[in-house]
């Protein structure tokens, strides 16, 4: 089962996507983080198998921890922008889903 961590500076969003993937029974969200130092740590602790990465944090840009990401992380960036979806391409993220974000797309 696929350990997922979500990083969103704002806890609706959190929430909101947290819920989406419970209707997944083969999908474990392990944590949680608003900001970089917090994604860090978690990242750090837990070894994810996945991140869903929002870029438009108050900390900085979900994009600064691609480097702490094991290269077998799978990364699934989550914004309001869209135009970070080349540099998704550029970290290799898994997908691109744009918010708010559609249950049926995830």
């Amino acid at each position: 089962m696929p350990r997922v961590i979500l990083i969103d500076d704002e806890p609706p969003a959190r929430r909101g996507l947290r819920r989406m993937l419970s209707a997944f029974d083969d999908i474990e969200v392990v944590g949680e983080a608003g900001t970089i130092d917090q994604a860090r740590a978690l990242i750090a602790t837990l070894d994810p198998d996945a991140v869903f990465l929002d870029i438009e944090l108050s900390s900085g840009k979900g994009f600064d921890i691609v480097a702490d990401l094991s290269p077998d992380t799978n990364i699934i960036v989550v914004t309001a922008y869209s135009l970070y979806a080349t540099d998704a391409f550029d970290v290799a993220a898994l997908d691109f889903l744009v918010k708010p974000v559609d249950p049926d797309r995830l």
